[in-house]
């Protein structure tokens, strides 16, 4: 034993001077060498040639990596296939027969039989605002108030809650209650309440005089002189500056609002226009385990605390890339979660076609106004700069022919780097021939909200006339010059896969809505799990994330919708109805 240690103390000398070899040849005739002088020490020939059992434990090793966790048997997913969708490491391993992904299980793989289902990828509400969505279901919900009288009896009903600290916030009223209503006459109907009304596109609101004496400082300048009516950009300056809700009692409400989510069959939600305080509770819900929904978040690049943070983020960046290191979107905190990412940056460039402050190209059928583009071309470029050296996505919200046609300037007049991201269109409900030409070919996702048409029946062909209304809420049309996904901008409109996806398929024509542009079934179900990042949908394949839904038929456009049966993010099961057999081990292979 000491012989074999006095032989071994040179060799690792030998092996720290040599450890920046001139050559491969020098590398390679001083191993020889050191393997003649010391042939008789085991322990060093052991390291430079391993024995013939440490090379098959290495090999059993690496093929229980690449074994599946989870096997789908007798899988019924697409138009008519079957087969099994082997599942390892959040990734789709192999999906054929039986032998062909045979060579995928191992000892401690789960075979589960699901021939009583239909499988799909897990499907994207590629629009929703989470924030919202969590207070709605604590706040007061306006959507069915008819008038002021309906109104103060709701007020009245939750002046003693304050679920919100020192305010509280009233979504869901109809443009015509928006109109009637001012600062003095919510101090009318209940007086010294303080509250926000909101109107049901989010882009108006009204403040009481009691909410108004809570901007102090800095802060007042937000409100001074409005008599409490704000729209667009000033109504998402005051709110920022109001102060946020308490973490304590808006968790419960995002969980309720997450668990809702997956039940209908969503795996991911793309939040828009997030602040750093939801992200952060969102991070904590991830991070004690209680969150199974994958949140991809788009920050509010209109706030300068989220500028800052982006432009600190791409500074430790660059120190990064100087090593050629890849690196991916992570969270604000923490190593960078499983399910909460941050993947980009939400702009506004215009308002509502409720409201009137959409953009368009000349003045509304019904007033003499045109809306008005919130940021200019270089503002946008800027920004799209910002998102690209971070690694981000820029999302646009452009709802107007005027606003759209400005995402089409802009993108064709920069030069981007080299595998940047695709920008995102939000909405892009009105767009003009000679601007859906201009989109051709550009590096784009249109995030449409199909149910949108449908909500905006009553005032749409007056805001628009009859010409823009031909142009208006477009699908099959923009399906032919981007990457198009669906998402519901909840809680402004219902988030329901299958409405959506039947409302594209044929409601748009049966509805009243642009029969032109109703999209064949398979290509509207498309647009329910679509990969923005990538620009392209997703689908069961080798080498796709193991996002899956397994439902309870194949959906019908005229049936029953479907309910989920399984659902399966990144590979872990998190949602199982108590219906489906419980799955199987493989049984242990005896090593060789």
């Amino acid at each position: 034993m000491s012989s074999c240690l006095q032989q071994q103390r040179p060799g690792r000398r030998v092996a720290a001077r040599v450890g920046r070899p001139r050559s491969g040849f020098r590398l390679a005739g001083i191993s020889v060498a050191l393997l003649a002088t010391l042939g008789g020490c085991k322990t060093v020939r052991d390291f430079l040639i391993p024995p013939a059992s440490v090379q098959h434990a290495r090999l059993r090793s690496s093929n229980e990596r690449d074994r599946a966790a989870l096997i789908l048997r007798n899988a019924n997913f697409g138009d008519g296939q079957k087969g099994m969708v082997a599942i390892g490491r959040g990734t789709i391993l192999g999906v054929g027969s039986e032998a062909e992904v045979a060579h995928l299980i191992g000892p401690g793989t789960k075979l589960r039989d699901v021939r009583s289902g239909w499988l799909s990828p897990g499907f994207v509400d590629s629009h929703v605002h989470l924030d919202g969505m969590a207070m709605i279901r604590d706040g007061i919900d306006l959507r069915a108030i008819k008038d002021r009288t309906e109104l103060k009896k709701r007020l009245a009903e939750a002046a003693e809650r304050r679920a919100f600290g020192s305010w509280l916030w009233a979504f869901g009223a109809s443009k015509s209650l928006i109109d009637s209503l001012s600062a003095d006459r919510l101090d009318e109907l209940v007086p010294g309440l303080p509250v926000w009304v909101s109107a049901a596109d989010g882009h108006e609101a009204v403040l009481s005089r009691e909410l108004l004496g809570l901007f102090r400082g800095s802060a007042k300048g937000a409100v001074v002189g409005t008599e409490g009516r704000l729209s667009g950009t000033q109504a998402r300056a005051a709110w920022r500056l109001l102060e946020a809700p308490s973490r304590a009692r808006i968790k419960p409400l995002l969980l309720r609002a997450m668990r809702e989510i997956g039940a209908l069959g969503y795996t991911t939600v793309h939040s828009l226009g997030v602040s750093m305080d939801l992200l952060k509770m969102l991070i904590d819900l991830e991070n004690t385990g209680r969150l199974h929904t994958r949140c991809l978040l788009y920050l509010d690049a209109d706030s300068q605390r989220v500028r800052k943070w982006v432009q600190a983020y791409t500074a430790r960046l660059r120190n990064r890339t100087k090593r050629r290191d890849r690196f991916e979107p992570i969270q604000l905190l923490g190593d960078g979660g499983r399910l909460v990412k941050v993947v980009g940056l939400k702009l506004w460039l215009d308002g509502s076609l409720r409201a009137r402050t959409a953009a368009l190209t000349s003045n509304y059928a019904d007033a003499p106004i045109k809306g008005a583009l919130h940021h200019d071309d270089d503002d946008i470029a800027s920004t799209l700069a910002l998102a690209d050296a971070a690694g981000l996505q820029l999302a646009l919200h452009a709802i107007g022919d005027a606003a759209v046609a400005q995402v089409a300037r802009v993108l064709r007049a920069t030069k981007r780097p080299a595998g940047a991201l695709p920008v995102r269109i939000e909405h892009a409900q009105i767009v003009s021939p000679s601007t859906l030409a201009a989109l051709r070919g550009l590096p784009l996702v249109c995030a449409i909200q199909p149910l949108h048409e449908r909500d905006d029946k009553s005032f749409a062909r007056a805001r628009l006339g009859d010409q823009r209304m031909s142009w208006a809420y477009r699908a099959a049309s923009l399906a032919e010059v981007c990457t198009v996904t669906s998402g519901s901008d909840a809680p402004v409109s219902v988030s329901d896969p299958w409405q959506m996806w039947r409302y594209l398929a044929g409601g748009k024509r049966t509805d009243g809505g642009s029969s032109s542009e109703v999209m064949t079934a398979q290509a509207a179900f498309e647009t329910l799990a679509v990969d923005t990042l990538a620009g392209r949908p997703l689908t069961v394949r080798v080498g796709a994330p193991a996002d899956l839904i397994l439902w309870s038929a194949k959906p019908t456009l005229d049936g029953p919708a479907p309910k989920p049966l399984l659902t399966i993010i990144d590979g872990e099961t998190v949602q199982i109805d108590g219906s489906l057999p419980p799955p199987r081990v493989a049984p242990s292979v005896p090593r060789q």
